[in-house]
């Protein structure tokens, strides 16, 4: 899917900070991207321009932890399962605002992710991913 144009502050709930430079010097590594031994276990990354979703998931249960970054800085985490399939998260760093709504599908075992960001003077864009487990 492209990503799609959104009119106005598509992110209004969220309040513009800046200069948050002691949060992004604190922000942990990220994990390495590389597969694990077992095939029901894996980690991953994904970015779209300031974004940055680290995650893993397993199969048994079907599980999927995220951390969500904005240009480096830590905007929020989470669990899904089948008990607590959705979980957004959000926040903004030097001018920028993002949001993060992530959502296990059981039918087929999926996850999807829609990113919504919001960048000084360019406006505010939105992006599905799919990841199938």
């Amino acid at each position: 899917m492209a990503v799609k144009r959104l009119p106005g502050d598509a992110l209004p709930h969220i309040q513009t900070t800046t200069h948050n430079y002691a949060a992004m010097a604190a922000a942990p590594a990220a994990e390495d991207a590389t597969t694990q031994a077992f095939l029901e276990n894996q980690s991953g990354s994904i970015t779209i321009g300031p974004i940055k979703i680290d995650y893993s998931w397993s199969l048994n249960p079907p599980e999927f932890d995220f951390t969500a970054y904005l240009l480096g800085v830590q905007i929020g985490s989470g669990t899904i399962n089948a008990q607590n399939p959705s979980i957004t998260v959000g926040g903004s760093v030097d001018g920028f605002k993002a949001e993060a709504k992530v959502t296990l599908g059981m039918n087929p075992l999926q996850i999807v992710i829609v990113l919504t960001i919001c960048a000084p003077f360019v406006g505010c864009y939105s992006k599905t991913i799919t990841i199938p487990l």
